[in-house]
């Protein structure tokens, strides 16, 4: 299984507090999902107080192909590296994940840096962060 460790705010949109995602980093996020059939697991703060079926109908409702959000990450004091690292150790014999690619425009995500596509807080999702989610999702190797 792929999985693409989603971040919102800066990623979807660009700023901070939009409660709209813009029409075309959904389109280029749905990209990616087609390419490589990777599931979903929220990592943005968005998550907070949200199950993972929430968060789908939260994506669905703006655009996101239906059906993706597998999880979750765990609050371990705004860590993103951490917080993804223990949601991999739990998850990942359930899941059987074989590769990972991160999306999001924060840099803190050590011991996971290589997995990382980091995307323009001012800008969000690009064409080109696209592309490059897509070669290490599709790559026979791992980020």
């Amino acid at each position: 299984m792929r999985i693409l460790f989603l971040d919102i705010d800066g990623v979807l949109n660009h700023g901070e507090g939009s409660i709209y995602f813009e029409d075309e980093k959904v389109r280029i996020l749905n990209k990616i999902l087609a390419t490589t059939d990777a599931n979903l697991v929220v990592t943005s703060t968005w998550r907070l107080g949200a199950t993972p079926e929430e968060m789908d109908q939260v994506l669905t409702s703006q655009g996101v192909l239906p059906g993706r959000v597998i999880g979750v990450t765990p609050y371990l004091d705004d860590q993103r590296g951490r917080e993804i690292h223990e949601w991999l150790k739990t998850w990942t014999p359930r899941y059987q994940i074989e590769k990972i690619v991160i999306l999001d425009d924060r840099s803190d995500l050590a011991p996971l840096d290589d997995a990382l596509v980091r995307t323009s807080k001012k800008i969000g999702l690009t064409e080109q962060d696209a592309n490059l989610a897509i070669q290490f999702l599709n790559s026979p190797h791992s980020p």
